[in-house]
């Protein structure tokens, strides 16, 4: 028996197509556990929610299964915090910021602050915070959404809470750095996370079984309630009907629909909050909630499995497209993976302040550290630099580019409209490496990048037409350091420094099958050994920019692709080619944009390549 469907009618559209103009309605129809009597059958019908209110009974058994049933993978990290660290929470008991003992039982918050006014923890409000009831409810300068939270960890029995805003001295740039990198222990230690995910779509017409006012319907600053945490916080209505029998209640807005369409998916900052974190407890106007490293649980829904029973994740089946940045990585990923999963997920994302690039994703990077054998470089894992260079975005938008870091780094573009980041193009086994890299640290010095070499060679031997002889030296010169060069205000940990090898290719100013493959300001455009050459390989290149170059530009080798299967997805043998472009005096490069496949190396060869030191910034 089917106990569960979810449909969406198109009222005045005529197609299923992203332009469609009709008026969207979403709809879920499931069986109703109220008159099943026996608990067993109950798993994947409807459940009777709150209309204002959730149960805090039904978190509390959440929390409890999750503790009982799921081990190692959802249990909050122990306390490993770097020397200096100073751990600040909220006694909600006492209302007041407090110095914790040692290894304190805690609640994180992760929310948006918006462009809201509020109190944080500044040396001049340091006295009042720390004071017993100096965050009472009838304080105006605290944020509705920190009250609630406040509220909440009461109701469930849990005396501290964690957040940033109070619990971070924002006034001291030394504690800031310190918490900052330190906010993967922050959140995996925590007990469990607060999520508030306020939907930024009209509501209403997407769900007509939900009505919501303003007040219930949460907002995207620090003033906003919690939905379904104090009463009357929330208004939801199911329908319940008997139909030939059968006793049915309407679904609310399931997981990825709900949170999808929130702020809080939408902001930097709060995409490490939800990957740090153990469990998380995410309300939206529509339901609550539970999310861990094995289960997902509906508020609307049982799915809470008695002993004999596997945790069942219905929200694989909710069919929504780009769920990467959605997701949170799996203990089975490789750890190229689990990284490209991330990466990709906090790209998506906005952030207000673009020098945050780094910063917002530091917490991340500390634990997928943990799965290679170095340290990042600007987001990229040294122990695989070769491979985490080759990223590339779909298409080429140079008003995106972030000076704060360097351009070869992903962190150096953001994200944006009509676009997606693909981190790794290539895999560890199948990029074989031809450049050596080298770092400039602060000073000037230029530190060698020890990359493992990964690839599968043998493998690698079939399907090759050229050999790396015959486009580089057998012995490659030292790299110097940069204490002469004017980097012209660049930090110099900005510059990635190597030999490589470089040719001008001519570069088609009509883009393939007479400007039919033209999407979004940009073209993909043919590249070849000359102006009647053959073709080398394809390129996305933004139309305004393109106007403005010559007929021929610049590329660089970055490293040779094979395949080490046999299959249709491997994708041509070949270099991995990078369009730069250099400073007005010559001796700077920047990225521009990656080839879309692997050039054939005897074509690159018939290109007439030179072998230079890249300074790239």
């Amino acid at each position: 028996m089917i106990a569960r469907i979810w449909f969406t009618v198109i009222v005045g559209g005529e197609t299923w197509s992203n332009t469609r103009n009709g008026t969207v309605m979403g709809h879920g129809i499931q069986v109703s556990a109220e008159h099943v009597e026996d608990k067993d059958q109950r798993l994947l019908l409807g459940r009777k929610i709150g209309s204002t209110a959730v149960d805090p009974t039904l978190l509390s058994l959440w929390l409890s299964l999750c503790t009982d049933q799921h081990g190692h993978d959802c249990t909050p990290t122990p306390f490993q915090f770097n020397p200096g660290f100073k751990l600040r929470l909220i006694d909600v008991k006492r209302r007041c910021v407090v110095d914790p003992p040692p290894h304190p039982r805690y609640v994180a918050l992760s929310y948006v602050w918006g462009n809201s006014v509020q109190v944080t923890l500044k040396e001049k409000h340091d006295a009042r915070l720390r004071k017993e009831g100096g965050l009472s409810d009838h304080y105006a300068d605290i944020g509705t959404t920190i009250k609630d939270a406040m509220y909440l960890c009461e109701r469930l029995d849990e005396q501290y809470l964690w957040v940033d805003g109070l619990c971070i001295q924002q006034d001291d740039e030394e504690d800031r750095a310190r918490q900052i990198n330190s906010m993967n222990q922050i959140y995996s230690c925590a007990v469990f996370t607060i999520v508030v995910s306020p939907c930024t779509s009209p509501l209403g017409a997407l769900d007509s079984t939900i009505l919501t006012s303003s007040k219930a319907a949460g907002g995207d600053n620090a003033y906003a309630p919690i939905p379904g945490v104090r009463p009357s916080s929330r208004s939801v209505i199911q329908h319940e009907a008997e139909i030939l029998g059968l006793n049915l209640i309407t679904a609310q807005r399931p997981y990825l629909a709900s949170v999808s369409k929130s702020k809080w998916s939408s902001r930097g900052w709060t995409y490490q909050e939800k990957i740090l974190s153990k469990r998380l407890l995410i309300f939206t106007p529509y339901q609550t909630f539970f999310q861990c490293g094995q289960a997902i649980f509906y508020e609307d829904t049982v799915l809470e499995r008695t002993s004999n029973s596997p945790d069942i994740d219905i929200s694989q089946e909710e069919g929504l497209a780009f769920r990467y940045h959605l997701s949170k990585p799996t203990a089975d990923m490789s750890p190229l993976r689990k990284y490209s999963t991330c990466v990709q997920g906090y790209t998506c994302r906005d952030l207000t302040r673009q020098d945050d690039g780094l910063n917002a994703f530091q917490g991340v990077l500390n634990i997928l550290r943990l799965d290679f054998s170095d340290d990042f470089h600007w987001g990229l894992p040294e122990s695989i630099f070769d491979v985490a260079v080759t990223w590339m975005y779909g298409n080429h938008y140079p008003e995106r580019r972030r000076p704060e870091f360097p351009s070869w780094s992903w962190l150096g573009w953001r994200e944006g409209l009509h676009n997606n980041l693909m981190i790794c193009t290539g895999d560890t086994r199948s990029i074989i490496r031809e450049i050596k890299w080298y770092k400039i640290n602060k000073d000037g010095d230029a530190i060698h990048i020890k990359a493992q070499d990964t690839a599968n060679r043998d493998a690698n031997s079939h399907g090759t037409s050229g050999s790396a002889s015959d486009w580089k030296p057998n012995h490659v010169p030292p790299v110097s350091s940069l204490h002469t060069l004017d980097p012209r205000g660049i930090p110099r940990n900005h510059f990635l420094r190597f030999w490589s090898s470089v040719a001008f290719l001519h570069v088609d100013r009509d883009g393939v099958r007479e400007g039919r493959e033209r999407r979004f300001d940009n073209d993909r455009l043919v590249i070849r050994t000359s102006v009647r050459g053959p073709s080398l390989g394809q390129i996305y290149l933004n139309d305004n920019w393109r106007r403005t170059q010559p007929d021929s530009l610049e590329f660089l080798v970055l490293a040779r692709l094979s395949k080490y299967k046999e299959d249709k997805y491997s994708g041509r043998s070949g270099l991995v080619i990078l369009l730069i472009e250099r400073e007005p005096e010559g001796s700077i490069t920047r990225r521009v944009q990656r080839v879309l496949e692997a050039v054939d190396e005897a074509l690159w060869i018939l290109a007439k390549p030179r072998w230079e030191l890249i300074t790239l910034a």
